[in-house]
C-alpha cells in the first residue's frame, strides 16, 4: 500500500494507492485546501485521522510538490511551504508504520501518470501524429498550465521514459510580434523578471485581459468590469467562461492570446527534447477548456518556428484530461 500526494497551490490531494504495472488503483481519496495549512505534515495528520488505517503498513509514501526537489527537500513555489521527506517521515510515523518517503517536482509526478492514463480514458487526442514521423516510443514533452506554468520531459532511453524534471515555465518570455513586444513592456513595470508563467498560466488569463483593457486595444462592459470586482471571485476563469460562449470580444481576445502563448511555449519545450513521441497538455484547468486547445491560436503558438516548423507540425498533440495523473505518477514513482 502506498500513500500518494498531488500537492498544488491550492489543493492537495491525497489517496491510498496500490500499483499493478502502469495500473494504480486508488481508494480513501481525500481533496484538501491548501490554504487551510501551514505544512503538509499537518494536511497528512488530517488525512490519516480521517481515514484511520489502524495497524495497516504503508510500503512507501511519495507526493508531487510544487517546486523544484533537491536531496528531498523543496521550497515550494505559489504556496509557503518548506518540505523535507525525512522530516515528513519521521512526522508520518506518530501515526502509522511507513517505508520511505519520497518527494518529486509535480510535473514529474504528472509525467510518471502518463504511463497510468496511456491505456485508459485519460488522455483526448488534440492532433494525430504523422505516420512515420512521429512514435509513441520517443521523447514526450509535458506542459500544464495552472497556478503556475509546470514542464517537464520524458526522455525514452531505448527501453522506457525518463522523466526529467524541468523549471522551465520561469524561463525568459519571448515575444514574436509588435502587440507582444508591448505586452513585455507593459509587464516589466509589474514583474521584476518576466516568465512564461506570467502569461501562460491559470492567472495569466486574468493579465493579458488587463493588458488589452489598460492598453486601449479592447473595450470592457460596465456589466463585466462589476462581475470581475465582486470580492473572493478569480478572474480568470469567468474570462475563461465568456471566451468559451463568444459573449465578450475582450474575453475571446485575451483567451485566445493566451492559448497562443501555452503552444507557443510547448513548442519551445517540443523543440528542446525534440518530442516525436508527443506533446501532452495538462494541469487542473483543461479538462473544462480542452475544446478550446483545437483553435487555431494553440496550433499557431506551437507550429510556428520558422524553419523548425517542419519537426513540430507532424507531432501527436494530446490533453490530459484525468485529474488524478499526479497522483497516480507519485504512487508510480514510489513503486519503482
Amino acid at each position: 500500500m502506498i500513500l500518494a500526494g498531488d500537492v498544488g497551490g491550492t489543493k492537495v490531494n491525497l489517496a491510498l494507492c496500490e500499483v499493478h504495472g502502469n495500473a494504480v488503483s486508488v481508494r480513501s481519496l481525500r481533496r484538501y485546501s491548501s490554504a487551510e495549512f501551514t505544512s503538509l505534515s499537518e494536511v497528512l495528520g488530517r488525512y490519516l485521522n480521517e481515514v484511520g488505517l489502524g495497524k495497516t503498513r504503508l510500503d512507501s509514501a511519495a507526493f508531487g510538490v510544487p517546486g523544484p526537489v533537491h536531496n528531498g527537500r523543496c521550497k515550494t513555489v505559489n504556496l509557503p511551504w518548506s518540505l523535507d521527506a525525512f522530516e515528513i517521515e519521521h512526522e508520518l510515523r506518530h501515526h502509522v508504520d511507513v517505508g520511505p518517503v519520497r518527494l518529486l517536482n509535480d510535473l514529474e509526478a504528472t509525467a510518471h501518470g502518463i504511463r497510468a492514463l496511456e491505456n485508459d480514458r485519460g488522455l483526448s487526442t488534440l492532433r494525430t501524429g504523422v505516420p512515420g514521423e512521429s512514435e509513441p516510443l520517443a521523447n514526450k514533452a509535458l506542459i500544464a498550465p495552472g497556478t503556475g506554468l509546470g514542464e517537464a520531459m520524458l526522455i525514452w532511453d531505448g527501453a522506457r521514459h525518463v522523466v526529467s524534471p524541468s523549471e522551465g515555465g520561469h524561463a525568459d518570455f519571448g515575444p514574436q510580434d509588435d502587440e507582444q513586444i508591448e505586452l513585455l513592456r507593459w509587464l516589466w513595470p509589474r514583474h521584476e523578471h518576466v516568465s512564461w508563467e506570467h502569461v501562460a498560466s491559470g492567472p495569466g488569463i486574468h493579465r493579458l485581459y488587463r493588458f488589452l483593457k489598460e492598453t486601449g486595444r479592447e473595450h470592457e462592459p460596465p456589466e463585466l468590469e462589476r462581475k470581475l470586482a465582486e470580492p473572493g471571485v478569480d478572474p480568470s476563469p469567468i474570462i475563461a467562461a465568456f471566451a468559451i460562449s463568444g459573449e465578450h470580444r475582450i474575453c475571446v481576445r485575451a483567451f485566445d492570446l493566451w492559448l497562443f502563448f501555452v503552444g507557443a511555449e510547448a513548442g519551445n519545450l517540443a523543440l528542446k527534447c525534440v518530442s516525436t513521441g508527443g506533446v501532452y497538455v495538462g494541469g487542473g484547468i483543461i479538462p473544462n477548456i480542452l475544446e478550446l486547445f483545437k483553435r487555431p491560436s494553440f496550433f499557431k503558438g506551437l507550429n510556428s518556428k520558422g524553419r523548425m516548423s517542419g519537426i513540430l507540425k507532424p507531432m501527436p498533440v494530446f490533453g490530459i484530461v484525468d485529474p488524478l495523473a499526479a497522483l497516480y505518477g507519485a504512487a508510480l514513482s514510489a513503486g519503482v
